[in-house]
């Protein structure tokens, strides 16, 4: 009886650890392979990104996730390549998740003014726990450190995922879908099924430019952008602005859906303020943004910090390889 009701147990636990969501950046462009694979190689050069999100840092075990990101402009080709590294640690019995992936993108130049870039990436994907951070019936009432009741002895899970995105865009503004999982694989950790659901994302921004330099470079302008992300019964939506002036970056995000959804009766749908900071020297840029919680759990998350580096490599064009430049916000 015990036996069954420690397995009972572990497999409902292990269940609803599974239901889980994808990262969730604050600094959405700051991790672009992440947003979008059609991002990859829109920079005039290259790139390296480190992305580090700490969640709900006054809880016992903070969710913790990190990615690592370089791509490249193929302009010979109107392409771009890239690869990218996530690895995120959820809640107290250790769940991890481990991905490494490629992605490719194409732009193609509709009009002078017009360009529409579209990507698709191939990802592998590793999961696990640490079995030694849960405790079983047997261990409550042993005190033993270790299980002799638990059935599972489980390995790592593995599988490939596939990512596809498209971005339209002009001088000024851009438009973006995204959608990870297009192959629903099976992620259970217990040997069931359980298919991982497809992560849409619909996002959009304007840009306007306050003051050029004397050669031609930006020296002050303004942002406004929003992210919209869908995945099962769960959204969330992303909406603010960020003002750049060499070399100081300022922004104000709001994220959540008060008044237009609820997942239960009397909870509104709002979850953070997000305060973000910055600067940029020459190819290094550093973003800080603070998420402070405006839902019910504020008085015990303490909120999330999140921070992003980027070093950039610029490649000057040549005049017959001029094109449209994807001007997307620089943090």
């Amino acid at each position: 009886m015990k036996r069954a009701l420690s397995t009972i147990m572990s497999t409902m636990l292990i269940t609803i650890m599974s239901y889980g969501q994808d990262i969730q950046y604050a600094q959405y462009y700051a991790a672009p392979l992440y947003l979008n694979p059609a991002l990859a190689g829109v920079s005039d050069g290259s790139r390296l990104i480190f992305n580090y999100r700490s969640q709900w840092a006054s809880l016992p075990s903070a969710f913790t996730s990190s990615s690592v990101s370089y791509d490249i402009n193929l302009y010979n080709v109107n392409s771009g390549v890239g690869v990218v590294m996530n690895y995120d640690k959820a809640g107290s019995g250790g769940l991890r998740t481990i991905t490494f992936g490629g992605v490719y993108s194409y732009d193609l130049q509709v009009r002078r003014n017009l360009s529409i870039r579209a990507g698709v990436g191939l990802w592998y994907n590793q999961r696990n726990i640490d079995w030694s951070k849960l405790q079983f019936n047997d261990q409550l009432v042993s005190g033993n450190e270790t299980s002799y009741e638990s059935a599972y002895d489980m390995e790592d899970t593995r599988y490939f995922d596939i990512p596809l995105g498209i971005i339209m865009y002009g001088e000024w503004y851009w438009v973006g879908y995204s959608i990870y999982h297009v192959n629903t694989p099976n992620y259970s950790l217990v040997g069931m099924e359980s298919m991982l659901d497809p992560r849409h994302t619909v996002h959009a921004g304007v840009r306007m430019v306050t003051k050029m330099s004397r050669n031609n470079q930006v020296e002050q302008s303004l942002f406004f952008s929003a992210n919209y992300k869908a995945q099962n019964k769960w959204d969330q939506f992303d909406i603010g602005a960020y003002y750049f002036m060499d070399p100081v970056f300022i922004g104000l995000w709001y994220r959540g859906l008060p008044g237009l959804k609820s997942y239960e009766s009397g909870y509104s749908n709002q979850d953070a303020v997000v305060l973000m900071g910055g600067v940029k020297v020459k190819k290094l840029k550093f973003i800080y943004s603070y998420d402070i919680t405006t839902s019910d759990l504020w008085q015990n998350t303490g909120g999330s910090h999140e921070i992003s580096v980027t070093l950039e490599h610029y490649k000057k064009r040549t005049k017959r390889k001029r094109r449209l430049r994807l001007k997307c916000p620089d943090f």
